[in-house]
């Protein structure tokens, strides 16, 4: 399942890190935490492994905040108004119910320092894609692809550039 959350900053006008994406993962951890906190330390703690596979998922990911009048200047993003939209996606049903759950118990999150507080003024399920065989898509956020390699001894991930022939293959396996 996507959502759209429209949200509005306390503030007209702030900065924050570039480098915000810890604080919107923080903010869904908080959130589903908020609802349960048993359900909330296994995602956290181990997640979902599907069948053969010994690696874990957290099952869910996110867009960057979509800033419509924004510039960027030293390594912080400066925002002009007070209107965002960010994107989550989750495919688990469980985790979307206690991720709603908990928004609406704890409306508020802030990214940096308590004064940059930002409210979810609006929560939209988006509609199922019309799977198809072949799709084009177009990324929200940046995507960090690896595969593993061994080196001294020792699996160690080595991440894929755009015009790396394993990408493709990387993507379509995870």
């Amino acid at each position: 399942m996507r959502l759209r959350l429209t949200l509005v900053a306390a503030k007209r006008e702030g900065s924050f890190t570039l480098n915000y994406a810890y604080y919107l993962s923080s903010a869904i951890y908080s959130w589903i935490e908020q609802s349960s906190p048993e359900y909330s330390a296994f995602l956290h703690q181990k997640g979902y492994s599907p069948e053969g596979l010994h690696r874990r998922f957290k099952h869910f990911c996110f867009s960057q905040l979509v800033v419509p009048d924004r510039r960027i200047d030293g390594g912080r993003l400066h925002f002009r108004s007070p209107e965002m939209i960010w994107y989550v996606g989750m495919p688990v049903d469980a985790t979307v119910q206690h991720l709603v759950t908990g928004m609406f118990e704890k409306r508020g999150f802030f990214i940096e320092r308590e004064d940059n507080r930002f409210l979810i003024e609006q929560i939209e399920v988006l509609p199922e894609p019309e799977w198809k065989s072949s799709m084009t898509f177009r990324l929200l956020s940046p995507v960090t692809v690896s595969v593993p390699e061994q080196r001294n001894g020792r699996l160690v991930p080595r991440y894929l550039r755009v015009n790396d022939p394993l990408l493709s293959e990387a993507l379509r396996t995870n």
